[in-house]
């Protein structure tokens, strides 16, 4: 839980950040989303068949 307040958090304040460029940005909210597939590939969700590269199919 601490984590994804983590995250909701980092991105809320890009949001309000007018100071950043839109690549900023989107650097920004690219890192967020590796961090949250990264944890998510940890946990895969049961009954739904993967790929050989851990996507669902």
């Amino acid at each position: 839980m601490e984590q994804l307040a983590e995250w909701m958090d980092r991105v809320a304040q890009v949001r309000a950040n007018k100071a950043l460029e839109l690549d900023d940005r989107k650097a920004e909210y690219a890192e967020v989303a590796a961090e949250v597939r990264a944890l998510c590939s940890r946990f895969p969700a049961p009954g739904l068949l993967y790929d050989g590269g851990g996507k669902p199919l």
